[in-house]
């Protein structure tokens, strides 16, 4: 396959990854998955303080922290809290879905495969708000955001999937090989041995 335009991610966040120093006011710097509720968030097992952060998501934008929500954090910690001062949203793939299989609870986003289990939280935003879906309400065709854990392969084990009103911009996370510089193009794989699994073409400029 060949993308031109494609933005490729090359941050891959596993969940739950990282351990929060426990000395008071020691500042930190922490991966992880939102969890606890919208109202009550909490980071590896701490609460988490975002009254003073700065919530945006690797393009600038603000974004809305839900459960399931793959993030890094900079900021204190306070006791038994994570007193953020900036939060940086990570997703790991996004485009439209190709294919939905309920039998094996997952779904197909440009060619990587999407687990979906009992942690994973699937939504669809709306003026302020959200709606929690089921994999069932998702369709081929529609466009997603997802977060998650990859293999070594490049597919994923979603702890987050968000349904979009509107397509957006092409995600996809994966191993640079066959550079060309002269071409300007790279092969883009989803394993890190440059050779299973079906390669994107990117034109850079």
């Amino acid at each position: 396959m060949r993308f031109g335009g494609l933005v490729v991610l090359g941050l891959f966040l596993l969940a739950g990854c990282g351990v929060i120093p426990t000395l008071s006011t020691q500042e930190v710097q922490v991966l992880g998955v939102v969890e606890g509720t919208p109202e009550s968030p909490t980071l590896l097992g701490r609460s988490l303080d975002l009254s003073g952060a700065l919530v945006q998501d690797e393009w600038g934008q603000p974004r809305e922290l839900l459960p399931g929500t793959a993030i890094e954090v900079q900021g204190r910690v306070e006791a038994q809290t994570l007193k953020a001062s900036r939060v940086t949203v990570h997703s790991h793939l996004e485009g439209p879905v190709e294919s939905v299989d309920l039998a094996s609870a997952s779904l197909s986003v440009l060619g990587r495969t999407v687990w979906v289990n009992a942690n994973t939280r699937i939504y669809q935003k709306s003026a302020g708000s959200y709606t929690t879906f089921v994999l069932g309400d998702l369709r081929p065709g529609d466009w997603v955001e997802v977060s998650g854990t990859p293999d070594n392969r490049g597919n994923l084990i979603a702890t987050y999937v968000e349904r979009k009103q509107s397509p957006g911009q092409v995600e996809l996370g994966g191993y640079a090989c066959h550079l060309d510089p002269v071409g300007q193009r790279f092969d883009l794989y989803p394993g890190s041995d440059c050779a299973s699994g079906t390669p994107f073409q990117v034109d850079y400029h």
